[in-house]
């Protein structure tokens, strides 16, 4: 049986977060790793510590860079 440990589980969150996300903008996967009830412990002052105020943090530029991914991907 493969068993992982609880470290190696959060790195592949964080790697997935990094890669898909970040990346390539992928916010079916954000959905997916953010739950609704999350919380940020490390906001910034003026902002809520919630998924809606981090998912903002990813900019349009994100967002243009999915569809430019998923063009070169036809």
């Amino acid at each position: 049986m493969n068993s992982i440990t609880a470290s190696e589980a959060a790195k592949a969150v964080i790697r997935q977060n990094t890669e898909e996300v970040q990346g390539k903008g992928n916010f079916d996967i954000f959905e997916e790793l953010f739950a609704d009830d999350f919380v940020d412990h490390t906001t910034q002052p003026g902002t809520t510590p919630d998924k809606a105020r981090v998912r903002k943090l990813f900019p349009k530029e994100q967002r243009e860079k999915k569809e430019a991914y998923e063009y070169k991907q036809r």
